[in-house]
């Protein structure tokens, strides 16, 4: 399987985009053109140096990430493969037969069976008066 790098934002714990050179709970902007701090209030303004229009737009703090290619270079959902993985090596103990003592002790009978159904008890009362009836 081959890899591949991919830049991505870098989240907080919220899952919001982390801002470059966040102040007092604010995000600065920065100059598209020459990547200086925008003053306030100077979006659209001429800057004298570069004779150009100031763009300023927020800038995210970015990481590199190694992905799998050939797929989308997405993030993989790590927590739901772990779940089916556990869940697969359950279901592959569940099934062992260990009526000769060769299972550990923590290895459910019943896991993902606990709805079906077994044979019914037998009821010798019943049955008795069945074939009385009979006769």
């Amino acid at each position: 399987m081959e890899m591949t790098q991919k830049e991505v934002f870098k989240l907080d714990y919220l899952g919001q985009k982390i801002c470059k050179g966040k102040k007092d709970d604010k995000c600065p902007k920065f100059d598209v053109n020459s990547g200086k701090e925008c003053p306030d209030d100077w979006e659209g303004e001429i800057d004298f140096h570069t004779q150009e229009k100031w763009d300023c737009q927020e800038e995210f703090e970015k990481e590199t990430v190694t992905v799998k290619a050939g797929g989308q270079a997405e993030k993989k959902d790590v927590h739901c493969c772990t779940v089916k993985n556990k869940h697969d090596m359950c279901l592959k103990c569940s099934a062992k037969d260990c009526s000769h003592g060769t299972c550990d002790d923590f290895v459910n009978k019943k896991y993902y069976k606990e709805r079906t159904l077994g044979p019914e008890p037998l009821d010798a009362k019943a049955a008795m008066k069945e074939s009385v009836q009979v006769s």
